[in-house]
């Protein structure tokens, strides 16, 4: 064989090898990444967990008037499984209050002081890029089922209802109480690849059920349960459930975020 037939068949190798590797999913043949991930609301009507607020409610115990957010922080992965598709699954942890600005019931007073709450979340979610993008890298659509898990705890001398004649005065029932909420999460946004190796990732997300309790419920003392009823009624023993998850739905249902990442492999 002549050298220029060897140096052709040596260069149609190397561009076969070459369209392969520019066809394969990931980054550099990298499919995998780690990330930690900042997220952040207003705090506009309901305390943060410093209890401040920006508006606040007529019977709010928080601060208002403060430059207040609420923050989330996040730890999930992420694979690459073709051109335009990744997969990923996340657990996000926050600390907020509430601040007691419901009445219980119609008759009854509202509860002193406030109780705390702390959340985590998890989602397992798909990311969809556009055509001129290739994922991990470009601007991509997400969306996936989260499962909202919170812990409210409360002190019965510190929490106790105004009105002294109900007979419940300070019995909002278990001190610490656990609560599960399922949403759907959408989102979009945009990343960008530094230095071969690190992946920052910006942009918002929605829980679509929470949204949907934000936009349609005639009140915002309403919440919508999964088989869509609005739930009205507020007594001593079902009120830190119902507040929780009102709280739950401020916090969750609207945020922006940044990640920084790191692919592996």
């Amino acid at each position: 064989m002549s050298l220029k037939l060897r140096c052709l068949k040596c260069l149609f190798i190397l561009l076969g090898v070459l369209q392969a590797h520019s066809q394969a999913p990931g980054y550099m043949g990298k499919r995998f990444a780690i990330h930690y991930g900042f997220y952040f609301s207003p705090a506009i009507f309901g305390s943060n967990a410093q209890g401040n607020t920006m508006i606040g409610k007529s019977e709010s115990k928080s601060e208002s008037g403060h430059f207040a957010f609420n923050s989330q922080h996040q730890l999930g992965i992420e694979y690459v499984l073709k051109n335009h598709l990744s997969i990923g699954f996340s657990t996000t942890y926050y600390r907020t209050m509430y601040d007691n600005s419901i009445r219980v019931s119609s008759n009854l007073g509202y509860p002193t002081g406030n109780y705390d709450i702390s959340g985590l979340n998890y989602s397992l979610y798909f990311k969809i890029y556009r055509k001129q993008s290739l994922a991990p890298y470009g601007k991509y659509f997400l969306f996936g089922p989260t499962l909202n898990t919170t812990k409210s705890t409360y002190s019965n001398t510190y929490m106790k209802i105004a009105n002294p004649n109900t007979p419940y005065d300070n019995n909002f029932g278990l001190l610490e109480q656990k609560y599960k909420r399922v949403d759907l999460v959408i989102g979009w946004g945009k990343s960008r690849i530094l230095y071969n190796k690190l992946v920052v990732d910006y942009g918002f997300n929605l829980q679509f059920i929470g949204t949907i309790n934000a936009v349609f419920g005639p009140e915002s003392t309403e919440i919508l349960d999964l088989s869509f009823d609005f739930i009205h009624y507020h007594t001593a023993l079902n009120y830190i459930e119902n507040t929780t998850r009102l709280r739950n739905r401020e916090v969750n249902k609207f945020n922006v975020f940044i990640k920084v990442g790191v692919l592996l492999f």
